[in-house]
């Protein structure tokens, strides 16, 4: 029951998002009846060394730290024209990482693009039984109307 799927340019977008408004009008001017806006939640720490005497002999370089990232990825599905909202989606991924004083930096980035990546592909799971439920409670009211499904 999908014509189309495409993507939102930056260009129909104002520099500064204040509101799903402005989503909507830009999916709007692409003549879609639907918009899928999700959004990334990520937050790490990193947690000191259980063997402070051990890292200053090491001089940090061992991997006595523990670097935690979280991401959540939350999507909703809006009608364009109503705001309605027709469906949520939502998936966390969560890893742990050990990690020294000299390359906490490096280590958070890695389990942050690991747990980005985990989190997006649980959300597109997610999505799908919220597809199938959208489909089934709004699908056969716009089945007689002529949809561009973007």
């Amino acid at each position: 029951m999908v014509a189309g799927v495409g993507p939102l340019n930056r260009l129909l977008l104002p520099q500064t998002l204040e509101s799903f408004r402005e989503l909507r009008l830009a999916g709007a001017s692409l003549r879609a009846d639907m918009l899928l806006v999700y959004t990334f939640d990520t937050s790490f720490h990193v947690q000191g060394s259980v063997l402070p005497p051990l890292t200053a002999i090491s001089l940090g370089m061992l991997p006595l730290h523990e670097a935690v990232v979280t991401t959540t990825v939350s999507a909703v599905v809006y009608d364009v024209r109503t705001a309605f909202i027709y469906g949520l989606a939502e998936a966390t991924a969560r890893e742990s990482q050990m990690t020294s004083l000299w390359t906490s930096r490096s280590a958070v980035d890695d389990a942050r693009l690991r747990t980005e990546a985990q989190a997006f592909e649980r959300l597109m799971t997610e999505f799908d039984k919220a597809w199938v439920a959208i489909i089934a409670e709004h699908g056969s009211k716009s089945a007689g109307q002529s949809t561009s499904g973007r």
